[in-house]
């Protein structure tokens, strides 16, 4: 999965240029000074771009049901 490096926001005429904003493309965000790489498989909850076995353990930790989405 991958995440923003910069918090959504609805698009406006003023941020359509921010395409971090609105996209979660690697392409886009490794480039970005906020992206965090993730160089530990052992820290699968750290960074942006983690695997799927990582959202389903951070859903699990809030309380998801994970065996329904599965």
């Amino acid at each position: 999965m991958r995440f923003a490096t910069v918090p959504y926001q609805p698009p406006s005429q003023h941020n359509l240029e921010a395409t971090c904003i609105h996209l979660t493309n690697y392409a886009i965000n490794k480039n970005h000074p906020n992206f965090v790489f993730n160089t530990d498989k052992d820290q699968a909850h750290v960074g942006h771009k983690r695997s799927l076995s990582s959202l389903w353990t951070l859903l699990a930790h809030s309380g998801v049901n994970v065996e329904l989405l599965q």
